[in-house]
Parts: C-alpha cells; structure tokens; sequence
C-alpha cells in the first residue's frame, strides 16, 4: 500500500511538472542544445560538407563565402551568388566578425538554433494540441537523425526554421489574444524566414486572409485591417530594403535570382525539375551571364511555357504536392531522392518508430488512472496499434494520419488554432510544389515537425477518447490526462523563473546580433571610406585580373624556376582566356583569386558528394569562383586569405556526375603568391609533387 501510494505521488509529481508549460520549454531546450553539443563532440572534425560538395545540392559555399566576406566589411562579393536570399550569411557573419572563419562557430549557431527551435515547437504545439502531444513532437525534434545532421553544417534550414517556427507561434498568440504587436512580430519573421530560406511565403497570403474573415465574422472590419496592415508592414520590413536592393544592383524584384531557374524548370517538360542544366538554354539563345538577363529570361520562358502547355505544369505541381503530402512515412522515406546520406531522412523514420513506442509508454504511465485500468490498458493497446497501423500504410496513403490529426483535433474543439497550423502547413507545402522542387529531402526539414504534431494527434486523440468510451468513462477535454488543476506556490514560482529565463536569453541573443550588426556596418562604412582614398596594390591586382600575357609570362616562368609545369612552346599552350564558353579539356588555367578555407582529402578517401573518386594519396580542393581546384598534398594554411595565381590544366570529371560538370575539374599544378608590389612572387611558389599520379 505504501508502495503504492509513492508510486501515484511520483506520477502525480511528474504530471504536474509537465504541466508547467514555461518551465517544460525551457527543459526541452536544453536537451535540444545538448543533443546537438553531444553530436558536435562525436564529431570534433565536422566535414562542413554543405560548404564543399558542389551543386546543386548546396549552395553553403556561397554563403559561408559571404559570410566572410561582410565579416570583414566588403560586403557581398558579386562572384558569389550575390541576389540569393542573404540573411543567413549576414547571421553567420555575426559570429565571424569576432572568430573569423570557423566550422566550430557554424556548429555553435546551430546548436542555439536547434534548442530555440524546439522550445518554439513546443510551446506552438500546446496551444493546438495539448502538452504531451507538443511535448511529443519536441522532444523527437531534439534527438531527429535528420535535423542532427544538418549541426555542423552551413545550411540555411535550421535558421530559416527558427524564424518560422517563430511566425507561427507569433500568429497564434495573436489571433488567440488579438494583440497588435504579434501580429506584426509574425510577418517580420515571416519575412525573415523567407530572406533565409525561401519556401513559408505563401504563409503570408494565408494569414491576411484568416485576419480579414475572422474579422468579417466577428464584425470588427476596421480592427482587421489594422491587424493585416501590421502583418505586412512586419514582413515588407526586413523584405523591402533587400528587395530595393535587387532592383537598383540587378534590375529584379525578386528574393532570389535563381527562383527564375527553378520556375523555368518547373514549367519545362525537358526539365521538370531544376537543374544546372537549365543554364544551357540560355548560353544556346546568347543570353549575357548576367543577373538581369539571365533573370528575366527565365521568367519569360516559364510565361511561354505555362501558356502554351498550362497542363504540364499544373500536373507538375500537382505531382509535387502528392509526393509533399506523402513524405511523412518510412515507406516515402525509403524513396531514392532521400538516399542522400547526409539527409538522414530514412534513418529518421525507423527512430521515429522505436520513439513512438517509447513516448506511449511513458504516457500510459503517466496517466491519471491506475495504468492497469481497463481505459489504461485500453489506450496503451489501441495507441500501439494506430502506430503500427499508420506505419504500414503504403507510400501513397501517407497523408491519411496527417488528414486524421486535424479532424480528430478540430473535434476536440481546438478550431482556430487547428484552422492556422493545418493552413500553415498547406501554404508551405505550397512554396515547395510550385517548383516541383527537386531537393525535397531538404524541403522537409522545414515542415516535418507540423506533419509530426497531426501525426501524434492521429494517434493519441482518438486512442483517448475510444480507450473511454470503451471502458464506459466520461470523457475528457484532453489527452492523457492533461487536465489543468490550480497551480502550487511551487508550480508559479518555477513557471515565473522559466518564463523570465527565456525572455532573458533572446534579449542577450537579440542584444548580441545588435553588437554585431553595429560592428560590421562600422566595419563596412570604414572600408568603404578607405577604398575611396586609395585602393592597395592587392586590392588592384585582384579586381583588375590577369591579362593573357601575365598568363604566358607566368606559365614561362614556372617552366623553369621553379619547375612546376612540362617544358614545351609557350606558343603552344592552350591557355584559357574566359569569356563565355567553358574550358575546355587540357586547357592551362591561370586565375588570379583568393580562398578563406580549403578541404583536406586523405587517402583512399572522397568527398561525401561525389565528384572525384579515391586515390591513394592525400589531395586538397580549393573551390574557386567558376572551377574546383584540386591539389595533390597540402595547401600551406598561410597561404589563406590571400591574393593568388592559381595555375592548373581541365582534366576530364572523375566521376560521372551531370550537374558537377558544368564546373570543370582542374588539376592543380601550381599556386603562387602576389607580393607585396602585386606581382608573383615566384620564391613562396608551392608546386604539386612531380611524383604524385595527380600530376602524370
């Protein structure tokens, strides 16, 4: 009886504790920020490979380029995507001006990110579900192999994530409590989200729509339209000064210039798909390689294409919402396009499983019934069977637990709130399908956390409800005995320290990005006073480049002393001049350029994308902005960050690969510093190994 009685004071002690809403936020994250710590020191080598394995998988090179770049107070270079949605970059930038370029400060970002993720997660959760369901989904977010992996790497989803994940809960307080400032606070990170990874905007449109019929309904017209007006000035906030930019700079009004690729793609029956290959088109019409042009025909292609064959794209972006609307099961996880490794998308299913069975458990414990009562057992039985139900569905009836959660939710009562996640979830699958996006394993990760909240709606809801109704019980309001009962002192006492913990980190968060953002415009507008003054000798060198006579005298040179290349005619050499067509095989390259960071390969090693394969000796990869630069041995750290005359010939691709060719393969030869007058200083020159086969 004693036993007993311990027994149902530590269940009743726990339920208590996971009714502390605040205090649960901040436990989760905790654990979200020490599962990634833990990833991170399991990985004390983090490859970086969004940064290094080429397109079209990532584009990480570009903005850990950036990111260094505005560090510094050069602001975007424009040989590095510079009309590609910025915000990342500037984020990462922030923690650079203080470390400089480091894969530990990428991995210190993310694990910041992840813990405010799913603290947000939760807390978005409760106000649609209930706590345990919210807790639920949390908690997977925290330990998910698929967001785990994206830790160490330059990404953009965990960040554009966060600020959408941050819309969502802003727009549910607001429409929960009508108050003016959430309102504006989700649209600006709505548009923050956006300006770091372009897939929520259609969020916007849904949200102006619910505010002006909740407002039509409730017959309060003129609050409505304040209520959209903040929504929008939030999001044209942040947006509008980027957007100023694109059009004065680039001629486009457009988050992102490579939108006109992927739209172009999407309406082509050759395509379907975005691919590098899309640049071809415009290279065959004569298209200038500029932003403007290449922009704008893209998007009159896609016109033409969608008015003269409107039913190959509409079956295009139909096709791509059925596969959107069935990603969330182990069956459409199996698909090829998530075999990429470095998604973990699969692997993320099968722990989903063991997860779910777990959390079930644990919830069947904690019930406020005996867990050997018949509506105990009831609801252990029906859960585990709703789970292994849904898990065996076929991959195209993966949407069906989805389409439960938000009936089986809407009949709990939650309306509104169900009403703006299901319309969330809707509108972002939305953003994805009208690209027919080729990249959907990295779609995902902004979205699976809503298609885990319906999924576990699906299963404990109704287990819930039929394990009473059952077993001849009243029903309840919520799941598993959530029911709120009158706080303890205690129970305040902590929820107050939690809440105020909370507000206390994003104001150190946001007071630490002001310190950084302040720093790198004083860093900025201090170059810029200087470049107007004078420009260095470097400076000049690298922006005026190397004409083809510097290429001739510096490949004679390197005939001789140093020996870093075959002696024959210069006359002879087939030195690559630019311009518009590719290199092509056994041309000489000679391109004076800088690197921040290069890639160390070992022996018998590869790069996780495969562009090259294995050899027995160790090579470098230096990405430069138009080729990849591999070197046999190591590339000298001292030679980082500086001016350079990168000398190497085209080699044939190593591995079959259609979107890495349109970045030719270039087998380095030599590397040779500028001195301080601007000229090659041929004395600290480093040559590749005779020896070495990379060099036969």
């Amino acid at each position: 009886m004693v036993a007993s009685d311990s027994n149902g004071s530590i269940r009743n002690g726990i339920r208590r504790l996971l009714r502390n809403e605040w205090f649960i936020a901040v436990a989760i994250l905790v654990t979200a920020m020490a599962v990634r710590w833990e990833f991170h020191l399991w990985n004390p080598h983090p490859t970086g490979f969004f940064i290094y394995h080429g397109s079209p998988i990532s584009d990480g090179s570009s903005y850990t380029f950036k990111a260094i770049n505005i560090a510094k107070g050069y602001g975007i270079p424009p040989t590095q995507q510079p009309a590609i949605r910025p915000f990342y970059s500037i984020v990462l930038a922030c923690l650079y001006t203080w470390t400089g370029f480091s894969l530990g400060a990428i991995s210190a970002l993310n694990i910041v990110i992840g813990g405010a993720t799913a603290a947000l997660i939760y807390l978005c959760g409760a106000l649609v579900f209930n706590r345990l369901c919210a807790f639920g989904a949390a908690l997977f977010f925290a330990i998910d192999p698929t967001q785990l992996i994206q830790t160490p790497q330059a990404g953009t989803e965990p960040l554009g994530l966060l600020f959408f994940v941050g819309s969502v809960y802003a727009a549910l307080l607001a429409f929960k409590n009508g108050r003016a400032a959430m309102f504006f606070l989700s649209g600006l990170l709505i548009g923050l989200s956006n300006l770091t990874r372009t897939l929520t905007v259609f969020t916007l449109p849904f949200y102006v729509a619910l505010i002006l019929l909740v407002g039509w309904r409730k017959r309060t017209p003129k609050a409505a339209g304040i209520h959209a007006f903040l929504l929008l000035f939030g999001f044209f906030s942040v947006m509008l000064p980027w957007l100023i930019r694109q059009e004065r700079l680039y001629g486009i009004v457009s988050l992102s210039d490579n939108i006109g690729e992927a739209i172009y793609a999407a309406t082509s029956p050759l395509y379907k798909r975005w691919t590098p290959a899309v640049r071809k088109d415009a290279d065959a019409a004569g298209i200038p390689n500029t932003i403007r042009d290449r922009y704008r025909y893209f998007i009159d292609r896609s016109v033409e294409n969608v008015k003269t064959n409107p039913r190959f794209y509409l079956r295009n972006v139909g096709a791509a919402l059925w596969e959107y609307a069935n990603t969330f099961g182990p069956r459409s996880r199996a698909a090829n396009r998530y075999q990429d490794w470095f998604s973990s998308a699969a692997q993320g299913q099968r722990v989903l499983l063991f997860y779910l069975l777990a959390f079930t458990l644990l919830m069947w414990l904690l019930r406020r019934d005996s867990p050997f009562a018949p509506s105990s057992l009831l609801f252990l039985l029906i859960s585990i069977g709703l789970v292994v139900l849904y898990r065996i569905l076929p991959s195209w009836a993966t949407f069906v637990p989805v389409v439960s959660g938000f009936v089986f939710t809407w009949m709990a009562g939650r309306r509104m709130p169900n009403l703006i996640l299901a319309g969330t979830l809707v509108a972002a699958v939305l953003g994805s399908a009208v690209f027919a996006n080729s990249v959907l394993f990295r779609a995902i990760l902004m979205t699976d956390w809503l298609f885990l909240l319906y999924f576990l709606a699906a299963i404990w809801f109704p287990a819930e409800s039929l394990s009473r109704r059952l077993a001849g019980e009243p029903q309840q309001g919520s799941a598993a005995g959530t029911e709120d009962d009158e706080p303890s002192s205690f129970q305040s006492a902590l929820s107050l320290i939690s809440r105020r913990s909370c507000l206390l980190l994003v104001i150190a968060t946001l007071g630490f990005f002001l310190v950084s953002g302040a720093r790198l415009i004083a860093l900025s507008a201090s170059n810029q006073r200087r470049k107007s003054k004078r420009q260095s000798v470097l400076e000049w060198s690298l922006a005026r480049g190397l004409t083809v006579p510097d290429k001739v005298g510096i490949l004679q040179r390197l005939q001789y002393s140093p020996s870093c290349i075959p002696q024959e005619d210069y006359r002879q050499l087939q030195i690559y001049q630019g311009g518009k067509l590719p290199p092509k095989f056994g041309d000489y390259i000679v391109e004076l350029e800088s690197f921040y960071y290069d890639y160390h390969i070992p022996p018998g090693e590869t790069l996780p994308y495969r562009m090259l394969g294995p050899k027995p000796y160790a090579r470098t990869l230096v990405r430069l902005a138009r080729l990849e630069f591999f070197f046999a041995g190591d590339i000298p750290a001292a030679l980082a960050d500086r001016p350079l005359v990168f000398i190497g010939v085209v080699v044939p691709q190593e591995v079959e690969d259609r979107d890495q060719a349109l970045r030719p393969l270039v087998k380095g030869l030599a590397i040779v510093p500028l001195g301080g007058n601007g000229q090659p200083d041929f004395a600290h020159a480093v040559c590749a190994p005779p020896a070495s086969e990379f060099t036969r």
